[in-house]
């Protein structure tokens, strides 16, 4: 399943990434080394803080912070 999930979301990359060399073809206009810069820094950035916020959902899950403090399911046990 992990597998599917990752050829899916590396297929969406590659198929963005065409997209946007292909319709630069048909633009008629170049887009600068620093346009480039700037597109591939935005997607480094984006994916790192993603994956940095999935890390931290994780974390928070496992060690039981998501957890709700009932007083009433105390006093039942």
């Amino acid at each position: 399943m992990i597998r599917l999930i990752a050829a899916i979301a590396i297929g969406a990359l590659v198929l963005a990434v065409l997209v946007v060399f292909v319709g630069n073809q048909f633009m008629g206009d170049e887009v600068p080394l620093s346009g480039w810069i700037a597109f591939g820094a935005g997607t480094f950035l984006t994916v790192l803080v993603g994956s940095g916020l999935f890390a931290l959902l994780f974390f928070s899950a496992r060690q039981g912070y998501d957890d709700l403090d009932r007083p009433e399911d105390e006093s039942s046990v």
